[in-house]
């Protein structure tokens, strides 16, 4: 019995800060850094929400005239929670930058993009840790692994898309799932989908079939939570936006209709259009010459 427990104590990971999930969500940020470093600029779905920290950071929530989306609103209307919150967080930072050390803004844009990677990695090592605790040892450090060697993961964590806003939430979700905590699960999803995803429904809605009908969670309780939450997140996310956008709006309700009932989402070109001749004569004269030879001539020995 003794040697078997010697054993068990020589293959247990250790806890707190030289834990496997702790240095490998501290690699995971490094590696989203590093993405950052490589590619700091934005693409144009990313910029309502980096512009709308810059509007924060530079001119404050109470001068809305200056705001960019006065100008160029965009296809759909966008919640500006998440950016008012980093906006506001990261305030003395940037001031800091700014104007103490009269550095350019893109300090400030690396230091809110850096930001948001830093709180993706919270919510991957959540999700890590409680894999750990409730289904096994090595299976949350596994999971990070996985994440650290594809491309796509780490690379969005620092981009400002609704969606990684929103990813970041149903992470946060996905964890208290796995450490059995449905009400909570059931919020933090909840309140990704109000704000910043309405079509996380379609990952949502089967995952509560799924825990009504083996029992993690009732009905009552389920829609409880989700209505409480889903009032909750309206309460503080629809003034901020109507004062902001100048109107009485929830916005991820009319990206439903926008998308789903007047169907205007499969209208691609809603959302703006590229000349015909753009990919020959702009994307494809960019891309590597390897890689052109490769998509033009299909020879193996390229």
């Amino acid at each position: 019995q003794n040697s078997s427990y010697l054993g068990s104590m020589a293959i247990a990971a250790p806890a707190g800060f030289l834990s496997p999930v702790f240095l490998l969500s501290l690699l995971a940020f490094s590696v989203t850094l590093v993405h950052l470093a490589l590619c700091p600029y934005t693409k144009v779905e990313e910029s309502f929400n980096l512009q709308a920290v810059h509007d924060v950071l530079e001119y404050g929530i109470g001068d809305r005239t200056s705001w960019d989306h006065q100008k160029f609103p965009g296809v759909v209307p966008r919640s500006f929670l998440g950016a008012v919150f980093f906006g506001e967080l990261l305030y003395p930072a940037h001031s800091i930058l700014r104007y103490g050390l009269g550095w350019p803004l893109l300090a400030s844009q690396l230091l809110f993009r850096s930001a948001l990677g830093a709180f993706g990695i919270w919510a991957l090592s959540r999700v890590a840790s409680a894999a750990e605790k409730h289904i096994g040892s090595g299976v949350g450090a596994g999971f990070l692994c996985l994440c650290i060697a594809q491309f796509h993961l780490l690379f969005y964590l620092s981009r400002p898309l609704p969606n990684t806003f929103a990813l970041i939430l149903v992470l946060h979700g996905i964890a208290e799932w796995i450490a059995r905590r449905h009400g909570n699960a059931t919020a933090w999803i909840s309140a990704a989908l109000v704000v910043f995803r309405c079509d996380i429904a379609v990952f949502a809605a089967p995952l509560g079939v799924y825990w009504l009908f083996t029992g993690q969670l009732s009905l009552g309780r389920g829609l409880t939570i989700g209505v409480a939450t889903t009032i909750a997140a309206l309460v503080v996310s629809v003034p901020l936006d109507s004062f902001l956008w100048g109107r009485l709006i929830w916005p991820e309700l009319e990206v439903f209709s926008f998308n789903f009932i007047e169907n205007e989402g499969s209208n691609s070109s809603a959302w703006g259009t590229s000349p015909a001749l753009w990919y020959f004569l702009n994307a494809l004269p960019r891309y590597p010459l390897r890689r052109r030879c490769k998509a033009c001539v299909p020879w193996r020995g390229l």
